[in-house]
């Protein structure tokens, strides 16, 4: 089963279709919550935010299409 959900996630991940609307509703779809940016100083500003609120962050940052670690 684990491999069936691997190959299903590996191949919309590389529909054209998926791409497109996941590109332009995901954030609005819930990412938004745990992505802090689109881009670098998105981020950036996000997490001055969290630690001037006194919460600690992390940050992993990610380019388009990454197939490893």
């Amino acid at each position: 089963m684990h491999s069936f959900f691997r190959r299903l996630i590996l191949t919309l991940a590389g529909n054209r279709l998926v791409t497109r609307f996941v590109s332009r509703y995901g954030m609005r779809l819930g990412a938004r919550r745990f992505v802090a940016g689109e881009d670098w100083e998105q981020a950036v500003v996000q997490v001055k935010a969290l630690n001037d609120s006194r919460m600690s962050t992390t940050l992993d940052y990610l380019g388009e299409s990454v197939t490893d670690t």
